[in-house]
């Protein structure tokens, strides 16, 4: 299996619909950025499309987001970390729309946490989207 082609994010280019293109070409592969005193960033793009996981990291080094896309959306988990390691929050979405979110204390205690209202207006939206675009309801 070809190692992926990774490149610095600041040689893409997006055209007005976001589709990723590198050297004049639609870009599959991982896009870094490194940021100094703000860490660095990892992004993974399949035909032009972020896709798969996508990282965030301390200037330490310690992992600071992990998220998950599909087809440009967010989609699945969205974990956020302490610069000590500690899962902050996590939130889980479904093709952009956020379906729930969970905020812990220092200690690890749950301190918050979030539910979409299928009958708000989002809540509604996501319902008729799953059910018209056959998506599984697993999120």
């Amino acid at each position: 299996m070809m190692s992926p082609l990774v490149v610095p994010a600041s040689g893409l280019q997006f055209d007005s619909d976001l589709v990723t293109t590198y050297n004049g070409s639609v870009f599959t592969g991982v896009a870094f950025e490194d940021l100094g005193l703000l860490g660095r960033s990892e992004v993974s793009y399949v035909d032009g499309r972020q896709e798969g996981v996508a990282k965030d990291w301390y200037p330490s080094g310690a992992i600071k987001v992990i998220a998950r896309y599909v087809d440009g959306t967010l989609h699945g988990l969205l974990q956020e970390f302490s610069e000590s390691g500690v899962l902050e929050q996590e939130s889980r979405y479904a093709y952009g729309i956020c379906v729930w979110r969970r905020a812990v204390d220092p200690s690890g205690d749950l301190s918050e946490e979030e539910h979409i209202d299928l009958e708000s207006e989002v809540g509604r939206l996501l319902v008729d989207l799953r059910r018209e675009l056959d998506w599984p309801e697993d999120h």
